[in-house]
């Protein structure tokens, strides 16, 4: 198997990449940052990597990675979108260069990724795109990131009917929290709400390890919505099955907290 995983030296894109080495895959890393570490890591594990520069904000960037691919490995078998930021605030507090920078490359970053790689798969081809579950059931104080997670669920939808006639499956993952370095990346004008989110992602309880093994679990079913927190997945269930008031009502509770901070 032939993937490739933008955002994959570090965080949830490493953790697939290992998981998909120990069966043997030739796995491509293409970061902005470097992945040399991780391909040594996907080579010690079994697999075949390769690691190629990459800003899924620019085009020519993309372009490039898929001209290596097509030279070095012939096309692709699984494309694998999961490149993403952080961001927080309050609709009056998040400027909108910050709404700019999260959906260039939490959004925009996956369109620019399919448009330049989705060419390189064939006939039982497959595409996962991670988004989130802020995507599915946003929170208070997270607009924006909620905002480009949902439009990549819905990006994924789209692109799951343009690409069945070519016998291309989508899927897309919508973690939870979980142990990973994407707070790093949180740029936020709240510092409460920052403090909160580091929080839930210090005591989140699965690793990306494991959020990584579910994902792939999704992947070998072809499943298109892929929910790998058991909390998550009740979430979604509850906002499907409940009338609108009544699930509104619920996270009025849940999250009166989040609302109050720095009132």
């Amino acid at each position: 198997m032939r993937v490739l995983i933008t955002g994959g030296a570090s965080g949830l894109g490493r953790a697939l990449a290992l998981h998909w080495a120990a069966q043997g895959a030739r796995v491509a890393i293409a970061d902005i940052q470097a992945g040399d570490a991780v391909v040594a890591e996907i080579e010690a594990a079994g697999g075949q990597g390769l690691c190629l520069p990459c800003d899924v904000t620019e085009e020519a960037s993309l372009a490039q990675v898929a001209q290596q691919l097509k030279q070095n490995w012939g096309g692709l078998d699984l494309l694998v979108c999961n490149a993403g930021v952080a961001s927080a605030g309050t609709l009056e507090q998040e400027p909108i260069d910050q709404w700019r920078w999260v959906m260039e490359i939490n959004l925009l970053g996956v369109v620019r990724s399919c448009r330049a790689l989705v060419p390189l798969l064939g006939p039982g081809g497959q595409v996962l795109n991670i988004a989130s579950q802020a995507g599915l059931n946003p929170m208070p104080r997270m607009g924006s990131y909620s905002a480009v997670k949902a439009a990549v669920v819905s990006f994924s939808e789209t692109l799951a009917l343009e690409l069945a006639n070519r016998e291309i499956s989508v899927s897309v993952a919508c973690p939870a929290f979980f142990k990973t370095g994407l707070d790093r990346s949180l740029r936020s004008p709240d510092p409460a709400m920052a403090a909160v989110l580091q929080r839930l992602f210090a005591k989140a309880p699965l690793s990306a390890e494991q959020v990584a093994e579910a994902i792939a679990q999704g992947v070998a079913q072809r499943r298109f919505l892929i929910l790998p927190h058991s909390a998550g997945r009740k979430a979604y269930w509850l906002k499907r099955l409940l009338p609108w008031r009544g699930y509104l009502g619920l996270m009025l509770k849940q999250t009166a907290r989040l609302r109050e901070l720095g009132s």
